[in-house]
């Protein structure tokens, strides 16, 4: 059997994402009206192509929303001839404002927490179950380097074992 490395596990947090995050989404927004039949919030969904792994290059700007993740940081662990790595992953979702001020802080948090979810409940279906540690990251604003318009994110924190 192969070694889990960060390759795969790279491949299965993104596997995680494209295979639950937008049915989160629907989930979410379903609960919220039945909630409260007025909630005119429909959050948007994340396209197959606006995955995006440790660049913002030209593609991401025909995006809106897209998730931007990458390795934050790896350090390793040596005990005699035994070692491992423990690895953080970091998962932005961002969104363009795009004129939806009023309720902007409303999605970002309902964004935050299918993020959430879906690493809570979905985890156990990729290839390989190792135990993961979830920081949820406070929504911030930021500014694209090709254009002016302001956008939204929001992220998680995933830290893994590779033992």
């Amino acid at each position: 059997m192969a070694k889990y490395d960060l390759e795969m596990l790279l491949a299965d947090v993104k596997a995680v994402m494209t295979s639950n995050l937008n049915t989160k989404l629907a989930e979410i927004d379903a609960e919220k009206l039945a909630l409260d039949p007025t909630d005119a919030i429909t959050l948007a969904t994340v396209a197959s192509g606006s995955y995006f792994f440790q660049t913002m290059d030209a593609e991401v700007a025909n995006c809106n929303p897209f998730i931007l993740y990458g390795i934050e940081d790896i350090e390793t662990i040596h005990s005699g001839p035994y070692g491992s790595k423990l690895v953080t992953i970091t998962v932005y979702l961002v969104l363009e404002e795009g004129g939806q001020e009023a309720n902007l802080s409303t999605r970002m948090l309902r964004y935050l927490r299918a993020l959430e979810e879906i690493y809570e409940t979905d985890w156990q279906t990729v290839s390989n179950a190792i135990k993961i540690k979830k920081q949820s990251l406070v929504p911030f604003e930021l500014t694209r380097l090709n254009d002016s318009q302001p956008c939204r994110a929001v992220g998680i924190r995933l830290r893994a074992d590779l033992g």
